[in-house]
């Protein structure tokens, strides 16, 4: 069956995801991979470094002390905690943990995840300095 009327086509412009804040976030947390992108490339070119000999594992920590560099890094660090941060605020609502019929409290576990990522932290930082 055919008809005249054409049908509705709703206008969809690229910036539509600008008009709500909630998708700003998104786009703005989702946006934290390229610096952790920038951060694995450097690390992976950082052990080929080290694994080429002492010539090569000395230009690249001359390079790791270049500004550009180091700011790019502080940036990395940063934009890894926000993710971590928004990341671990969302674990209560992944993780519905009931304990004798009363829900676990969600600060609890927040706090714990950090607590979790310190203990790693400290323990990575140990096994790589000693």
């Amino acid at each position: 069956m055919t008809t005249k009327r054409k049908p509705y086509v709703r206008e969809i412009k690229p910036s539509w995801w600008q008009n709500l804040g909630f998708y700003k976030f998104y786009i703005f947390r989702e946006a934290t991979c390229l610096p952790t992108l920038w951060f694995s490339l450097l690390l992976t070119f950082g052990v080929i470094a080290m694994g080429r000999g002492q010539e090569s594992a000395i230009a690249f920590l001359s390079f790791l002390q270049n500004p550009i560099v180091l700011l790019l890094n502080i940036i990395t660090l940063v934009a890894t905690l926000f993710h971590a941060k928004t990341w671990f605020d969302l674990v209560p609502k992944a993780v519905n943990l009931i304990i004798k019929g009363e829900k676990f409290p969600n600060s609890i576990l927040v706090k714990g995840m950090w607590v979790l990522m310190v203990i790693a932290t400290i323990a990575i930082l140990a096994l790589a300095l000693f």
